[in-house]
């Protein structure tokens, strides 16, 4: 399942610290390449352009996001 993911990553928005949220990102091969920075991402409300997944607004988005990226690189061949 995860070896199809190229990058995972945390995101956090001013709105989403401030209550202590986050997003993780899991980046597939077919996501595309767009401006990684606009108004919306500043706020944590921002879509992604491509494919790939967002988990939304999560609490202890870091420990989530250290799990996901230490189960996609348990799948990458060595």
């Amino acid at each position: 399942m995860f070896r199809d993911v190229r990058e995972v990553s945390l995101r956090r928005g001013v709105l989403q610290r401030s209550v202590g949220l986050g997003s993780v990102y899991l980046a597939t091969q077919a996501t595309g390449t767009g401006s990684s920075w606009n108004a919306f991402s500043l706020l944590g409300t921002g879509s992604t352009f491509g494919s790939g997944a967002m988990i939304k607004d999560i609490p202890e988005a870091g420990e989530a996001y250290e799990r996901l990226r230490a189960l996609v690189d348990g799948t990458r061949p060595e």
